[in-house]
């Protein structure tokens, strides 16, 4: 989880680089579970892309864990 919530900080930081190039007020902060959901995002992506890759559904489902175990802590703290 540690991963993705410094994924999560690098994304955020280059989101405020490109919002304050671009010039916009602000952007939606991104937290672990979003970075979890957007890789899984990718994964099924990639499937509708190219030819069939069994990593792409292996993947898929390696961050689809991850999204529910953070979204088990995350729910555990409220």
């Amino acid at each position: 989880s540690i991963n993705f919530a410094n994924t999560a900080a690098l994304w955020n930081a280059l989101l405020l680089a490109k919002s304050r190039r671009e010039g916009y007020v602000a952007f939606p902060s991104l937290n672990a579970l979003d970075v979890a959901n957007m890789l899984e995002a990718l994964k099924i992506a990639r499937r509708y892309s190219g030819s069939h890759n069994l990593d792409d559904y292996v993947d898929g489902a390696g961050y689809a864990g991850c999204a529910g175990e953070i979204a088990e802590a995350l729910n555990a703290k409220s």
